[in-house]
C-alpha cells in the first residue's frame, strides 16, 4: 500500500489543475490546441523530474498517470500537515 505524501499531493494537484486549464483553453482557443487534453496531460506528467516522481512514490507509467488524474483530493488532505499526509492511502497496490 502506498501512502500520500507532500510530493504526491503536489503532483496530483498540479496535474489536475493542468487538465482543467487544458480543457478550458481548448474551449477558448480551439484552433491553438493541436491535440486532446489527455495527450497533453500525459506529456506533462512524463516531463516531471524523475526525482520528484520517485519521492512521490509514483512511476512514469499509464497506471500512475490515471491514478494521479483520478485521485480525489479532499479538504482534509489539503488542510493536513505535510508530515501527517501518510495517514491517507495513495494506492492500495504496491508497485
Amino acid at each position: 500500500m502506498r501512502q500520500l505524501n507532500r510530493e504526491a499531493l503536489a503532483i496530483i494537484v498540479a496535474l489536475q489543475a493542468f487538465k482543467t486549464f487544458t480543457v478550458c483553453d481548448a474551449e477558448i482557443n480551439p484552433e491553438q490546441v493541436p491535440c486532446g487534453w489527455s495527450h497533453r496531460c500525459q506529456a506533462y506528467f512524463n516531463a516531471l523530474p524523475a526525482p520528484l516522481v520517485e519521492a512521490a512514490g509514483l512511476h512514469k507509467n499509464t497506471h500512475d498517470f490515471i491514478l494521479a488524474l483520478d485521485y480525489v483530493v479532499t479538504d482534509e488532505m489539503r488542510g493536513t500537515e505535510f508530515s501527517l499526509l501518510g495517514k491517507f492511502v495513495l494506492s492500495e497496490w504496491d508497485r
